[in-house]
């Protein structure tokens, strides 16, 4: 019995055989089939053309990416497509491929339980009592200097770092404004570094807090990959390091836009704020207001590797959910998934709830709470990480190889287990007390052997690039994204085959 455990780096064995070179044939020659592959006929008649094609260009699989590990989810009609796919593959010698088990991209598993998010932690945010509702309070109050940007002199922002060389992309714009009588007008050449700060200001915060930076924003024109207004939070100090990855969407209609992006301070007491260049070419575009403020329980995981405590800072008691106060949940998070923008779901634009006192609760009128608890980061447009170390999502993603196995049987499977972003930080992963790197091979392991418990001949691939120790796990002292730490040795925990 043979098993084939692969490791798909790049696209390079995608090509077809006629391409490689030196009369070398590679076994294993795919096609990837992104977007919403089978939700309607059409879909089905180009893959139809797809298979064809490949047939005659000597591409033996295709690879449906991000549809069957939701099948529990799927229509009939879904099933019906499918099963047509199936036949027109096997007709012209095409297999199909499971695209499966993403801890990256995990809205098949957010549809389910959109608590199992990787949670960075909030430690001790204050909350004060009035009415028998506790609400947050900064400790300590934080802000921005000037940040309607009224006091200037010439191109000297009061309280800003100009940054050197961006003077000369930058105007004092005092006819259009979003409020008051001044706005920041940019006009970013090529000739100019891409992703570079051109106005900044430090601030000095508490480590281990929700924070939300806003803007108002009104956009001409931003030529980059992602059509995605710049904004940046840099922690400063032992080493410096990028809090905020998620990527606002403005739409360049020459009309004011309220950006809102949330940040965890983590380790960091001082911050710097900057608004930067676009990562292209000639951008035109306005901001106004820019602001900072701490916020609390936006987006409050709740899982059992994601606890919230409440604590009376005074006293040192720890109250109960249910007895002192009601359980606390985020109701904005509860919005219909939106399947195309899982950020949407996880947004900063909000207030978090208040914690509301039970009657007959130990928790006084004005007393000074301390709460922890945990919340997800989106990661550019739609990110979010799910957490690897909660019991939960093994259990979901066993019941999802379980029916895909029911209904197609596949030979080949390709784990997503690539860009993981986030992780480590919850209650639930530090308890185990591991790397990372052990932490992602292991989850690797479980994903392995379910498959193999319904089909042990199965030749399994994964993505390279966390097992890659010259890509994502190459970096053996500095943090990933929103990792505390790096992937370095993470190959050594892959399954041996």
């Amino acid at each position: 019995m043979k098993r084939a455990f692969c490791s798909l780096a790049l696209a390079v064995l995608l090509l077809p055989a006629a391409m490689q070179g030196q009369n070398k044939v590679f076994p294993y020659r795919w096609l990837f089939a992104f977007d919403k592959v089978l939700d309607n006929d059409k879909s089905v008649e180009k893959l139809r053309e797809l298979a064809k094609t490949c047939s005659e260009h000597g591409i033996n699989g295709i690879i449906l990416q991000g549809q069957l590990d939701r099948l529990e989810m799927k229509s009939p009609e879904y099933f019906t497509r499918l099963k047509e796919v199936e036949k027109f593959c096997n007709q012209y010698g095409v297999e199909l491929i499971a695209d499966v088990m993403s801890a990256a991209w995990g809205d098949a598993v957010y549809l389910r339980d959109k608590n199992l998010a990787a949670g960075l932690p909030v430690r001790d945010a204050l909350f004060v009592v009035k009415d028998a509702q506790a609400t947050l309070v900064a400790d300590p109050p934080v802000g921005i200097i000037n940040g309607g940007f009224e006091n200037y002199r010439g191109k000297k922002i009061a309280g800003f770092t100009v940054e050197e060389n961006a003077a000369r992309l930058l105007t004092v714009d005092t006819k259009v404004c979003r409020e008051g009588r001044a706005s920041l007008r940019f006009e970013v050449r090529g000739d100019y570094p891409p992703e570079t700060a051109l106005i900044s200001q430090e601030v000095t915060l508490a480590p281990y807090r929700c924070y939300r930076v806003s803007c108002w924003a009104r956009v001409d024109s931003i030529e980059n990959a992602w059509g995605a207004f710049p904004i940046s939070v840099l922690g400063l100090g032992g080493p410096n390091r990028h809090l905020l990855f998620t990527i606002p969407e403005i739409p360049a209609d020459g009309q004011w836009h309220k950006v809102a992006l949330g940040f965890n301070s983590v380790n960091y007491d001082k911050v710097k704020i900057s608004i930067t260049t676009p990562a292209g070419r000639n951008s035109k575009f306005r901001v106004d207001d820019l602001g900072l403020e701490e916020i609390g329980l936006v987006n409050v995981l709740r899982r059992p590797g994601t606890p919230v405590t409440v604590r009376g800072e005074q006293s040192g008691m720890v109250y109960q959910s249910g007895r002192d106060f009601f359980r606390i949940q985020d109701p904005a998070t509860d919005i219909p998934f939106d399947n195309a923008y899982p950020q949407r779901n996880y947004r900063f634009d909000h207030e978090g709830p208040p914690i509301r006192c039970t009657t007959g609760s130990r928790i006084s009128e004005g007393e000074r709470l301390r709460v922890s608890y945990y919340h997800p980061m989106v990661v550019y447009r739609g990110q979010v990480t799910l957490c690897l170390s909660e019991p939960r999502l093994y259990e979901l993603w066993r019941e999802k190889m379980e029916l895909l196995h029911q209904v197609l049987a596949p030979k080949k499977y390709l784990l997503s287990m690539d860009e993981i972003r986030a992780g480590g930080t919850c209650a639930a992963c530090q308890a185990r007390g591991i790397p990372m790197a052990q932490m992602v091979g292991e989850c690797v392991q479980k994903q392995v052997g379910m498959i193999r418990s319904f089909n042990p001949e199965a030749e399994i691939f994964i993505w390279g690039d966390m097992f890659d120790p010259n890509h994502n796990a190459g970096d053996r002292e500095g943090a990933y994204f929103h990792v505390n730490e790096n992937y370095y040795g993470s190959w050594n925990y892959l399954p041996k085959d």
